[in-house]
């Protein structure tokens, strides 16, 4: 019973003492992780580029409402049709915008912008979610990202930026 208790415990140590194999073993423990943060940078990655793009679509998509805003006698149905075309015309390619809405604003907190009231207003705020369909992290349940931009856009004025301006003829 001794005999075979220290047989086994001689079998043991030149086991731990072989090192043959070795870096196969530590190479197919870091490789699911290394695949993992690979495929969580592409993700991600995508992700931000997406949400920039979103941005600016929906700063393009407030100013085609506000260009809107400027005929006579516009409506939130003309406003809307304005930002629908647009965004229509110029389509996001890496995301699914699911909501584009548009709502007309009073904006007071700038100078120099057309008086408004409840009945007329002066800017336009258009709201738009996107989802973006992830594709490595579907493997641990994350299916896609939900991203939202807002942006405002006022139908004329602004505080306009004097420019020092040198021009020099030799």
């Amino acid at each position: 019973m001794v005999r075979s208790a220290s047989s086994t415990l001689r079998r043991a140590r030149t086991l731990c003492r072989d090192r043959k194999g070795s870096v196969l073993v530590i190479f197919a423990a870091a490789l699911p992780v290394l695949v993992g943060l690979t495929g969580l940078t592409v993700d991600v990655g995508r992700t931000l580029a997406v949400k920039s793009a979103l941005a600016s679509q929906t700063q393009a998509a407030a100013m085609a409402g506000a260009y809107a805003m400027q005929s006579p006698n516009f409506t939130q149905t003309t406003v809307a049709n304005a930002v629908t075309a647009w965004t229509t015309a110029n389509p996001l390619t890496s995301a699914t915008v699911t909501t584009s809405a548009p709502t007309l604003k009073c904006v007071t907190s700038t100078s120099n912008l057309p008086s408004c009231n409840g009945t007329s207003p002066n800017a336009v705020s258009v709201t738009q979610t996107a989802t973006v369909s992830t594709y490595f992290l579907k493997a641990i349940g994350r299916e896609n990202f939900t991203l939202t931009s807002t942006a405002t856009a006022a139908k004329a004025g602004g505080n306009a930026k004097s420019l020092n301006v040198m021009f020099v003829l030799d």
